[in-house]
């Protein structure tokens, strides 16, 4: 999965990269990386969360991506990804 969004008053460019293979995530802002979660870590595989969120700021702002897993075969099924600035919506994805 790989996504992008404008958030910020002076519009800044979020970047999400997601393996579908091998669970790894990344998020760029503005080409600087927030937020990773490793392929090689055992709870990137076997989580039985729901929902993960990745949260930090950006221009004084609080930004939130949210990734919505469903709860039989995963793996195989899509999932959402929801981009949230101030608690706001800004973006929703559905897909692999």
């Amino acid at each position: 999965m790989h996504f992008t969004a404008q958030i910020g008053s002076k519009p800044s460019r979020l970047d999400f990269y997601r393996s579908p293979w091998l669970g790894g995530v990344r998020i760029l802002l503005d080409g600087q990386p927030v937020a990773e979660r490793s392929p090689l870590l055992f709870s990137t595989h076997f989580n039985f969360q729901m929902l993960k969120k990745y949260q930090f700021r950006a221009e004084a702002q609080e930004v939130v991506v949210e990734h919505h897993r469903p709860l039989l075969f995963a793996g195989l099924r899509p999932q959402t990804y929801r981009v949230l600035v101030d608690g706001r919506v800004v973006r929703e994805v559905h897909g692999y």
